[in-house]
């Protein structure tokens, strides 16, 4: 592809981008306007109203989108990490490590798995007495608890409950079992929910849920609190479903380039020559089209070339002739002169307009005389 063409090109793709994208934001979006789903960092953080309520009693809140490797792990008494995504759990590294920090000091607040299938206690940390096992009852019920020397009343909902043998300092239980408690371990302090439930978006403002998170951060003295989204890295398909504007142009895109790439679909079908008038302006325009392409070299080539085979035709010794000899055989044969005869056997392809036009006028000439 030629670079006007390219340039052409690419600028159809970018109109048809800014058209595109012109008719996303200030036409399509008018249909959402009553749209009554989460919206904004609401999507991404199902405890976003956890952290601003926690922000107005001074609590400073951190939001990281995934832990990784490269995270600094907070050494001052009154950080605390939380850890909302039961999917970390599928990195036992990860676990053993976040372990280790808190019996060195930390505090870690984690949820466990909402629903488990398994009949089977899971073990949350590897090699650590602390697990999860379905609740023997599913029943959604309202829990009124004492802690903290304070009532609390709360929405309970029997997913799973909790197993271990390390201390509590506090926990919530019902007759079924403990649905959350803090464990020292170490010379930290590990808090675990059979499921954050309680606080997210949609369940913080139910009951004491939001009361009862105050009083945990008061309880292990937390003044910054470090908000983990995610241990796990999101799948392509999320990832789409989150940019769908960016979607659409880069799908555009990619149809534009191979419609301007490729504008042409189905089988070669044979150009039938019904009328020689039209095939003669088909010659020239395409003869046109090349040169101002910058394709002056292949008609001149092209051009010469049938200009040699023609004279071999009538001189078959003609290759083991030396140039000289040629020059002076074809001469004498037409009764051109020599220059003219030498200048169009030898032919460079100087691709200039003058060149061209002379190359082809002594080249009719010659053949015309041969």
């Amino acid at each position: 592809m030629n670079t006007k063409r390219s340039i052409s090109g690419l600028l159809i793709v970018l109109i048809t981008v800014i058209i595109i994208t012109f008719l996303l934001k200030f036409l399509v979006k008018e249909v959402y306007t009553e749209y009554s789903s989460p919206k904004g960092e609401a999507k991404t953080n199902n405890y976003l109203a956890a952290e601003h309520f926690l922000k107005y009693y001074k609590i400073n809140i951190k939001s990281i989108n995934i832990l990784t490797k490269s995270f600094d792990y907070p050494d001052s008494s009154e950080a605390a990490i939380i850890i909302s995504s039961h999917k970390i759990y599928q990195n036992t590294a990860l676990m053993v490590e976040l372990f280790n920090w808190v019996e060195g000091g930390g505090k870690l607040i984690l949820s466990g798995y909402s629903n488990i299938q398994s009949d089977k206690s899971i073990q949350l940390f590897p090699g650590k007495d602390i697990s999860l096992k379905r609740s023997e009852s599913t029943v959604d019920t309202e829990l009124q608890i004492t802690l903290f020397d304070e009532h609390y009343y709360l929405d309970l909902y029997h997913f799973s409950i909790l197993e271990s043998t390390y201390p509590v300092s506090w926990l919530i239980e019902d007759e079924h079992g403990i649905h959350a408690a803090a464990y020292e371990i170490g010379k930290g302090s590990l808090v675990l929910f059979n499921d954050l439930y309680l606080f997210n978006n949609a369940n913080i403002g139910n009951k004491d849920h939001a009361k009862l998170l105050l009083a945990i951060m008061h309880d292990l003295s937390i003044s910054e609190l470090i908000h983990i989204l995610r241990a796990e890295n999101k799948s392509l398909l999320n990832l789409l479903s989150d940019y769908p504007l960016q979607l659409v142009i880069f799908l555009s895109v990619i149809f534009l380039f191979l419609w301007q790439r490729w504008g042409y679909f189905g089988p070669v079908r044979d150009y039938l020559i019904n009328d020689k008038r039209a095939f003669l302006d088909h010659l020239k325009s395409s003869g046109l089209y090349l040169w101002k392409q910058g394709d002056k070299n292949v008609l001149s080539k092209e051009l010469h070339d049938d200009f040699v085979s023609v004279i071999i035709n009538v001189f078959p010794e003609w290759n083991d002739k030396t140039e000289d000899e040629r020059i002076s055989c074809l001469s004498s044969h037409t009764g051109i002169s020599e220059n003219i005869v030498k200048q169009t056997v030898n032919y460079k392809g100087d691709s200039n307009k003058s060149s061209f036009l002379t190359l082809s006028r002594n080249i009719t000439l010659i053949r015309n005389k041969l």
